[in-house]
């Protein structure tokens, strides 16, 4: 729960953070995976609730 939303400003502060014209790469970069493994965490814990594992 607490993932998201620090993934989420994370990323929009790394497309702000424009310095000599680029964009920050590193930080949308790491924004990006780790907002992929919080979304494969939620569906993992989805379906493991479904299935009662």
């Amino acid at each position: 729960m607490i993932a998201y939303p620090c993934l989420i400003i994370g990323l929009v502060l790394a497309n702000n953070d424009i310095r000599n014209g680029q964009i920050s790469t590193a930080g949308r970069t790491v924004n990006i995976v780790g907002l992929c493994i919080a979304v494969c965490n939620s569906i993992l814990g989805a379906c493991m609730n479904l299935v009662r594992y």
